[in-house]
């Protein structure tokens, strides 16, 4: 890898229909994005972040989410009840961006 994409993101092929995926080789992140209607009726961003072999800190999540979402882009990391939990792969974080508009209480 030359030096000008050493700090780049490089697309991932994958079998996830309607999800792009991309490596971060320096920093050692996986990141998932797409774009979803949900059952509020709107359209949401969601981000997963991931690394191999242990969960992403607070700096590397908020770096992906500014990558991919953008600075001045609020987004929320939510904890679901029990019941709702899934876990596909344990060492990884998600945040939702609203596309339709502001979620957050104000």
């Amino acid at each position: 890898m030359s030096n000008n994409n050493k700090n780049k993101w490089v697309p991932v092929r994958h079998h996830l229909p309607g999800v792009d995926a991309y490596i971060h080789p320096v920093r050692g992140l996986r990141v998932l994005l797409s774009d979803e209607k949900h059952s509020d009726g709107k359209m949401w961003q969601h981000l997963s972040v991931s690394c191999e072999n242990r969960l992403p800190t607070w700096e590397e999540l908020v770096f992906a989410k500014e990558e991919f979402m953008g600075l001045e882009v609020e987004a929320l990391q939510v904890i679901p009840k029990r019941s709702e939990h899934v876990n596909l792969h344990e060492f990884t974080l998600h945040v939702w961006h609203c596309l339709d508009g502001d979620v957050m209480p104000r």
